[in-house]
């Protein structure tokens, strides 16, 4: 699965790690012709030849120009989507992805110096070998580093059974990311009070106080836990349980692929898909058909203009979460929309017209789209 996400990326991370654990953490001489590296590469190479083999005769090639030499590669020096980089990246985001346990890290800490031996130097490496490794990559996101957390759970899982007198600073650790999580809560409520949420944007409100509470009942779980107040976290994870369910229900109301899956479902079977500045996976889930992504304006004039029944889906604005933060809290301001003249530019007149607006939660941004569509 990694080489096929990644791929020699996945390899080179375990080589790391192995690496990690020999030279920097455990520092001792190990075994390293009981990994049995011959007959594994082979066994790996025979795994990723069952799927690489047919995808790349079956693309003619193009599976590893497109997926391997521009995702990957390119990926490697250059930010997706132009994100800014930094070395620190998957340690702030940790704290994100880790809450409520990354709060118990001074104890898993503690536990480590406590029961250092070879095994909890393996977790170490584990833990560090992947996030090392990507902290060099140019495209950062946070579930880039996910192999490297069942370590880190591991680690911390050692503190169940330890004595629950805590250090000085596992205790300042602790408090210091609990009173940053209720901080943001707060800011999350001040900001949905402050706010005026017309339609479309009702949605948005339920979105983020949805988000408030599942961070709440995090929070509540880790306190619950270092208080030994266990009704308390059965309560907090049934509001985790429970909060989530609001805030897909919230972000569905305005994505979309959702708000025209009952235009999709009306045309006829042969019906030709097409998307224009938002090639997005949804579009394909929720009309279970096959589209098509030209990227020049004259390839989608070509295609609006043949006969027969077909849905467009052209992006004609989107307001960034920095635009609008710059907008709000920045003294910045946003050029006005202005809606472009498809019928002209596409030299076509006998298509419907239909306007939408939502959400884009790949990037985060919120979109218009103009659907032009006939049966």
């Amino acid at each position: 699965m990694g080489f096929l996400a990644k791929g020699p990326i996945a390899i080179v991370v375990v080589l790391l790690t192995l690496l990690v654990y020999r030279f920097l953490i455990w520092r001792q001489p190990i075994a390293w012709r009981n990994l049995g590296l011959p007959w594994g590469l082979a066994m790996l190479a025979g795994i990723v030849a069952l799927w690489a083999v047919p995808v790349m005769i079956k693309t003619h090639g193009l599976a590893w120009q497109i997926r391997i030499r521009k995702q990957v590669i390119q990926g490697a020096t250059h930010p997706f989507n132009d994100r800014p980089y930094f070395v620190g990246y998957y340690a702030v985001t940790a704290l994100v992805s880790l809450f409520p346990w990354i709060a118990f890290a001074g104890d898993g800490i503690r536990a480590l110096r406590q029961r250092w031996n070879e095994t909890n130097a393996w977790l170490v490496s584990w833990l560090l070998g992947l996030p090392i490794a990507l902290s060099f990559y140019a495209s950062q996101l946070p579930h880039y580093v996910l192999p490297s957390f069942p370590a880190f759970f591991l680690i911390v899982a050692q503190i169940v059974d330890m004595q629950h007198s805590q250090g000085r600073s596992a205790k300042v650790w602790f408090f210091l990311v609990m009173s940053l999580y209720l901080l943001g809560i707060a800011g999350i409520g001040i900001f949905c009070l402050s706010t005026e949420f017309v339609s479309p944007y009702t949605a948005l409100r339920t979105a983020a106080l949805s988000t408030a509470v599942i961070v709440a009942g995090l929070a509540g779980l880790g306190l619950g836990y270092r208080f030994h107040w266990y009704a308390g976290m059965g309560a907090a994870l049934v509001v985790v349980a429970i909060a989530p369910l609001v805030l897909g229900s919230a972000v569905r109301q305005v994505t979309p692929a959702v708000q025209l899956q009952e235009l999709f479902d009306q045309l006829p079977p042969d019906a030709e898909f097409v998307a224009y500045g938002h090639p997005r996976f949804s579009l394909l889930f929720y009309s279970h058909r096959r589209w098509t992504f030209p990227k020049e304006i004259s390839e989608l004039r070509t295609m609006a203009q043949k006969s027969g029944a077909r849905v467009l889906v052209l992006e004609e604005s989107r307001v960034d979460v920095d635009d609008y933060l710059g907008g709000r809290f920045g003294g910045g301001t946003r050029a006005a929309e202005s809606v472009r003249d498809w019928m002209t530019e596409l030299n076509v007149s006998n298509y419907n017209v239909r306007r939408i607006e939502g959400i884009d939660s790949l990037y985060p941004a919120w979109i218009k789209l103009a659907i032009f569509y006939r049966n």
